[in-house]
């Protein structure tokens, strides 16, 4: 089994634009990406790509995972 992990980061360190990686990603970005993941069985994303990038349409399975801080109480 293998792993591939691709990742989007704009000239200012930046990963997304009004919430999207389009604003970041050239179209030979995109293409890349789509060739990568035409290959493969699952997808994993975070749950921000999730609610904002059209994961909806995917020709593989999707499973997304989110991070939860704890709360931090000052008193």
């Amino acid at each position: 089994m293998s792993t591939v992990a691709s990742l989007v980061v704009g000239r200012d360190g930046s990963t997304s634009k009004d919430k999207s990686s389009n604003g970041v990603s050239s179209d030979a970005d995109r293409k890349a990406f789509l060739a990568r993941r035409r290959k493969v069985d699952c997808i994993l994303i975070g749950g921000n790509t999730a609610r904002h990038e059209p994961y909806k349409q995917s020709p593989v399975p999707v499973s997304y995972t989110h991070l939860t801080l704890p709360t931090i109480l000052l008193v």
